[in-house]
């Protein structure tokens, strides 16, 4: 992996959030409340990199990009058990401020 790369890539959308959040009251409420109580994890050789399944609660899990719609498509194959026990419904959530991420 190019960790120089991912490190810049995150400082770049660090950036553009805080410019969003600038400029949105509710990208920044939104920004507030996902971070006043957030408290780092102390860094674990075995767990630097999250698997698609862990994130998404799936048994299988991909991601490709889809070059005719331009954005990438996640395959999630998961059993009704692990469907109603995952954070994410299936649909792709529309968040405040998303229009910063599209220039």
């Amino acid at each position: 992996y190019d960790y120089t790369l991912i490190a810049y890539a995150k400082q770049m959308a660090d950036q553009r959030l805080r410019e969003c959040a600038r400029q949105r009251e509710d990208v920044r409420e939104l920004l507030q409340e996902f971070t006043k109580d957030f408290v780092p994890a102390p860094p674990n050789d075995t767990d630097l990199e999250p698997e698609v399944d862990g994130i998404f609660g799936c048994s299988g899990a991909s991601i490709s990009w889809n070059a005719e719609k331009e954005a990438y498509l996640l395959v999630c194959p998961r059993s009704p058990d692990q469907s109603q026990a995952s954070w994410w419904d299936g649909e792709a959530a529309k968040l405040p401020g998303e229009e910063c991420w599209s220039e």
